[in-house]
């Protein structure tokens, strides 16, 4: 009975410990469904991580690469900001140089103006102490000045208007420097006359002496000489003076009546034949361009 007891408890202690195993093995089969259902969302949670992950990089490299772009336009425009001050450091240079030059110049053209300023401070003083030592000098030299004659052979004299104040004086003058040399006989007769150098026009000896002439002005002399016309009688021929004394013996212009105009008179020598004498004389030619 005993044997039996122990037997029956045996087995009641087995059937419990194989109730606690299925018991056991139930509960392991709900972990391990458990498990395999943490497994599956670990696994979807994974992949949803590395596609989270995958976007994450791409959108890093993204951001790296305009982080890249734009610390690359940064770098041009500061080396571009970097030439421009450059440059700019360069160019305030030169014009801080210029304006040091221009002071320079500022203050060697005050000196220079003080210097010139000085001298003509000193020029006007002597030019008063000249005045005052020497009391109307340039008002009577204005006065006194010749006139420049260049007679019938280019002689070139002046004409000291104080000395000879009138036309009869100027006429004797003539006649005497052509003392015995060609021309003489023209002047002696008044054969002679003047025109004004610069616009060619006649001097008229009607005018009244002291209005004449200006201080240095420049004068040109001319002989005058008488137009002769060829008579002919039984075969040969005669050269008479005509009544007229004033022509060009070129053109045959009359200019005796003729006051104020334009003439320019160029002179020659050559050698006629008087037919009323037996001399060879020597005589001057006036050739003459006449502009009325």
């Amino acid at each position: 009975m005993r044997f039996g007891d122990d037997t029956g408890t045996r087995l009641q202690a087995q059937h419990g410990a194989l109730s606690k195993i299925s018991d056991t093995v139930d509960e392991t089969n709900t972990l391990v469904s458990q498990t395999s259902v943490v497994a599956s969302q670990t696994n979807t949670l994974v992949f949803q991580t590395h596609t989270l992950s995958n976007q994450i990089a791409d959108d890093l490299a993204n951001h790296v690469q305009a982080h890249r772009r734009a610390l690359s336009k940064i770098s041009d425009t500061a080396t571009e900001t970097k030439s421009l001050v450059d440059q700019t450091n360069s160019i305030s240079n030169h014009i801080v140089k210029g304006l040091a030059k221009i002071g320079e110049l500022c203050i060697e053209a005050k000196a220079t103006m003080a210097k010139i300023l000085f001298v003509n401070m000193a020029t006007y003083k002597m030019v008063l102490a000249l005045k005052t030592s020497l009391p109307g000098y340039l008002e009577r030299s204005m006065f006194n000045e010749p006139f420049i004659l260049e007679d019938a052979i280019g002689r070139i004299s002046p004409v000291h208007l104080q000395f000879i104040s009138s036309w009869e004086a100027f006429g004797a003058v003539l006649e005497t420097r052509f003392r015995g040399i060609q021309g003489h006989e023209k002047i002696r007769r008044g054969h002679w006359t003047l025109q004004d150098h610069a616009t060619g026009r006649e001097i008229s000896r009607r005018r009244n002496w002291e209005g004449a002439f200006l201080p240095g002005q420049r004068v040109n002399m001319s002989l005058l000489f008488q137009r002769e016309t060829t008579i002919e009688t039984f075969g040969s021929s005669t050269r008479v003076p005509a009544s007229c004394q004033a022509a060009c013996p070129r053109c045959q212009a009359d200019v005796s009546d003729s006051h104020d105009i334009e003439i320019h008179w160029y002179v020659r020598q050559f050698q006629i034949s008087d037919i009323f004498e037996a001399d060879i004389l020597i005589v001057i030619l006036a050739v003459c361009v006449f502009a009325g």
